[in-house]
């Protein structure tokens, strides 16, 4: 039920008035917050994009992480081609 106030013979809704700007001020922060993320997206999306590197930094067998390993070739006989894994 919308309150209201009388002023004189007239009745003054304020109730529907209120709803509706508050409806349109949570849509106007909602609207500037996913705008806001799609651009920050956007200009950082190439700091969020993993690259990895064809170079192979650090071995497991490194004395940072003193794994052992070995080297491992498998032949794939359909395609007459050799996989090297460690």
């Amino acid at each position: 039920m919308p309150i209201s106030t009388k002023t004189g013979d007239r009745q003054k809704y304020t109730a529907p008035f209120f709803h509706r700007k508050l409806l349109l001020i949570a849509t106007g922060l909602l609207a500037i917050a996913y705008i806001s993320t799609c651009l920050f997206l956007l200009f950082r999306q190439h700091y969020l994009i993993f690259r990895p590197i064809h170079q192979i930094l650090t071995l497991s067998s490194s004395p940072d992480f003193n794994l052992p390993y070995q080297q491992v070739k498998l032949q794939i006989t359909d395609y007459n081609e050799n996989l090297n894994a460690w």
